[in-house]
């Protein structure tokens, strides 16, 4: 009976670790661009065709390779960055970026490589292009300067079914942003430049400090509003923590704008990432997240970077050392700026920062000099003026019996000493008995009932009402461009930048006409004209960008594996986000009344296009029980 235990062969060996190692382009360059900085290299230089699907080149001018080591470096577990005593010691003591010598023997199983290297003083260079048929490969002189040169191509070509699961290059040429960025971040002291199709979309020289290479990678402004942190290590050589963070008045609605490094490395970290958000709690609005730039250094045996073969996660010796570190240092950074912005922001992310998906949490407002009034009766007067369709009913909204019609406040009413109106009833036809309404904490609209209670929020019911008008008019295809005589120029980070073409492609049925106007700008000429540009409207450059971030992952490979109907969806979801009221706002008795009018009319007013509910019912019974009254 043959045995059920076999030794796999070495290049099935390879191409499994590959799975591990080489996820997409990014990932080679992240590799790739790690080893020329562990080689010393100053300069780095990136060339990348079809979002490095077709081709990846990273030339450096480091200590380079000889002929020989150019042979062992393709061989599967060979490393220069393990010394005898580390082997003999520990593992967890090694401070390069890496070590375990899996990628180039796994980057060669799964596409074309050619290595050209040459050291200090060596005569010529030398060309090495692994090969499976021939043991050792190919090597021969070549002309170069000092450093070395790879170049991989046509990635994955012998492994279709990985091919299929990469994006359109557009997408992974914005990977390779986001990854090379990251890098650019933990190593300010080298020139990182990347080029595509011969364009160059990155090129950051050499500068002093972090400081100075956000102000490289960050749209203009954003860079002198983050707040410094710091925390010098102590006698005893414990961790040391720098970087900077937004003020609590700048935030996102998700985490792409937290980069947190342990020993210059980028990690996603659970105890980071808590300790953060943490710091924030009663200076930050609920739901929404900070950003950061933050750099952990610790000695080399107090964290185990070998948890995960792309080094992206990390295990601490004492998390809870770290865990406090992080928060006191970050809170005291808060305290010393609480005089902060007068305005709460949603900052842009850079390049380099983590996905999640984009949603609604609330919609809480920022104040400006205008008087709130005068911005909700302006919204009223764009959105909930416009009539009932009279071939409908109103309907069952929120489980409230189709035969009652709420009743509204009188802006006349007098305020009670608790700031909350008093409510009214309002004549209404013999058989629709009047309720009364309640506006609660600028933010919600709270419906007595015979049966109970309704309580409203009244951001998520005016956006579902804008959705869901915003969608039919898209998706049907009644969508009237206004264009602009002054194009609205927009800042974008460099990642944002390489998905312009292909946005401007997806939002053009949308009504939007979007163009590049610089290295780092991009041009609206026209926007839907529901887009009406009033007084309190958010600026058209606003919601193309919000387009442009829930689009990020989306570009290119969804119109062959997503209907349009996604992205109809989004863009509507985004737009009726920005234009709905938002919490904190005070609404006058008409505005009331059109609102729960309109969402009376709502094909589904249940809950808002991001899932949340719109309202909350609460019986007569479950109030008793709640007093244990029965």
């Amino acid at each position: 009976m043959p045995p059920k235990i076999r030794i796999l062969p070495p290049e099935i060996v390879n191409r499994i670790a590959a799975g591990e190692v080489v996820e997409r382009p990014a990932s080679v360059l992240k590799e790739l661009v790690e080893n020329s900085i562990d080689a010393s290299a100053t300069q780095v230089f990136v060339d990348l065709e079809e979002g490095g699907t077709k081709r990846i080149l990273v030339r450096d001018n480091g200590s380079g390779l000889g002929p020989e080591d150019m042979q062992l470096a393709f061989e599967s577990h060979a490393t220069s960055k393990l010394t005898e005593a580390d082997l003999e010691t520990n593992l967890l003591g090694v401070s390069t970026l890496g070590f375990r010598g899996e990628a180039l023997a796994s980057i060669a199983s799964v596409s074309m490589v050619e290595m050209v290297s040459r050291t200090h003083g060596a005569p010529h260079a030398s060309r090495f292009r692994p090969s499976r048929d021939k043991p050792g490969g190919e090597l021969e002189p070549a002309a170069a300067e000092m450093g070395t040169t790879i170049e991989v191509r046509n990635l994955f070509y012998n492994v279709p079914a990985r091919r299929k699961f990469l994006r359109s290059p557009g997408t992974e040429l914005s990977h390779a942003v986001q990854q090379l960025t990251r890098i650019a971040l933990g190593f300010p002291g080298l020139h990182f430049k990347l080029t595509s199709a011969r364009k160059p979309l990155l090129d950051l020289p050499a500068v002093n400090g972090l400081g100075d290479r956000l102000r490289q990678l960050l749209e203009k402004g954003i860079a002198e509003k983050l707040l410094e942190v710091r925390h010098e290590p102590d006698s005893r050589g414990g961790p040391g923590l720098v970087g900077f963070v937004g003020p609590a008045k700048v935030h996102r609605k998700d985490a792409r704008g937290q980069h947190l490094f342990v020993n210059g490395r980028w990690v996603r970290d659970r105890v980071l990432s808590h300790a953060l958000r943490s710091a924030y709690q009663g200076f930050q609005i609920p739901g929404y997240q900070p950003i950061a730039y933050l750099f952990l250094d610790l000695p080399p045996g107090e964290v185990d970077v070998n948890v995960h073969p792309t080094k992206s996660e990390v295990r601490f010796r004492d998390s809870s050392e770290v865990y406090r570190l992080v928060h006191h240092s970050v809170r005291e950074a808060l305290e010393r700026s609480r005089e902060s912005q007068p305005a709460t922001q949603e900052v842009p992310v850079p390049a380099g920062g983590m996905s999640a998906e984009p949603g609604c949490q609330g919609g809480v407002s920022a104040r400006d000099d205008r008087d709130p009034r005068a911005r909700i009766e302006q919204a009223a007067l764009d959105f909930f003026a416009a009539p009932p369709r009279p071939e409908r009913d109103y309907r069952n909204f929120a489980a409230a019996s189709p035969t009652r019609r709420p009743a509204v406040l009188d802006p006349s009413t007098p305020r009670s000493d608790l700031g909350e109106a008093a409510p009214i009833e309002r004549p209404v036809p013999p058989d629709r008995p009047a309720l009364k309404v309640y506006q609660i904490l600028e933010s919600y609209l709270l419906i007595e009932r015979e049966d109970g209670i309704l309580l409203i929020d009244q951001h998520a019911l005016h956006e579902k009402i804008l959705f869901e008008e915003i969608y039919r008019r898209i998706s049907g295809g009644e969508v009237e461009r206004q264009r602009l005589l002054i194009p609205e120029v927009l800042d974008l980070s460099a990642d944002l930048m390489v998905l312009v073409d292909e946005a401007a492609e997806v939002l053009r049925p949308f009504g939007f006409e979007l163009e590049r106007f610089g290295p780092a700008t991009a041009a609206v000429h026209a926007f839907p004209a529901i887009l009406d540009r009033g007084p309190g409207q958010p600026q058209v450059a606003s919601i193309v960008r919000s387009v442009l971030e829930a689009l990020r992952s989306e570009i290119g490979g969804v119109r062959s594996q997503k209907p349009v109907e996604d992205q109809i969806y989004r863009i509507a979801a985004t737009i009726a986000c920005k234009r709905a009221v938002k919490a904190g706002m005070p609404l006058s008795a008409s505005e009331i009344e059109h609102l729960l009018a309109r969402g009376d009319l709502a094909e589904d007013p249940r809950h808002c296009p991001h899932g949340r509910p719109t309202s909350i019912a609460y019986s007569r019974r479950d109030i008793e029980r709640g007093f244990d009254r029965k």
